[in-house]
């Protein structure tokens, strides 16, 4: 573990408000002079990505990498950078290395599901968003997403049987209903 001086992690909650506040360029400033005590990659990395400097991103989080080579969360920054960068191949890589390290949270999970999204591979979509679900069950937003592959995939029975799970679980979720409505409609089933 990385020696933090006091002033180092001053200017690296400095840098990480100013984050909050999408101030890239001060929270940059504050992050380089917090390392100059002590090395902080990973925050370099992420303001670097917000500034859409994806080699210098890079280049930190691989630093970082170089600290804590089984950090799923740097593998999963080093996925989303290689992701923005156009290079789907080492992104999968990345995804799948910071996988089998474990700790994905369900967001992590969910934007490596839109990621395959975009690649029309619906096995692999619908298994992180159930991952996505098994760690955040009460996240509506994730049966949604589930229920919509179904629905690319044309399969109506499984995107309802997906919608219905939501509604037992957040009778409230509007958009579940809006979707069966739907459903219900294209297939001419007017009484549900």
């Amino acid at each position: 573990m990385q020696n933090v001086t006091e002033n180092s992690l001053d200017l690296i909650n400095q840098g990480c408000a100013l984050m909050a506040q999408q101030q890239y360029g001060q929270a940059l400033e504050k992050f380089l002079l917090a390392q100059m005590d002590s090395p902080k990659y990973v925050n370099l990395g992420n303001v670097y990505s917000c500034l859409e400097k994806y080699d210098d991103a890079l280049e930190n989080f691989k630093k970082a990498l170089m600290l804590d080579e089984k950090s799923s969360t740097v593998l999963f920054d080093i996925g989303n950078i290689m992701y923005l960068k156009g290079d789907k191949v080492e992104a999968v890589k990345y995804y799948n290395k910071a996988d089998e390290c474990g700790n994905l949270t369900a967001d992590m999970y969910d934007v490596i599901a839109g990621f395959i999204f975009d690649e029309q591979d619906y096995f692999q979509e619908l298994r992180y968003i159930n991952r996505a679900i098994k760690l955040d069950p009460m996240n509506g937003e994730y049966y949604l997403e589930k229920a919509k592959i179904f629905i690319d995939q044309q399969k109506a029975t499984e995107a309802l049987e997906t919608l219905h799970e939501l509604n037992k679980l957040l009778p409230d979720a509007y958009e579940a209903y809006d979707m069966l409505s739907e459903i219900y409609t294209i297939k001419k089933d007017y009484e549900n």
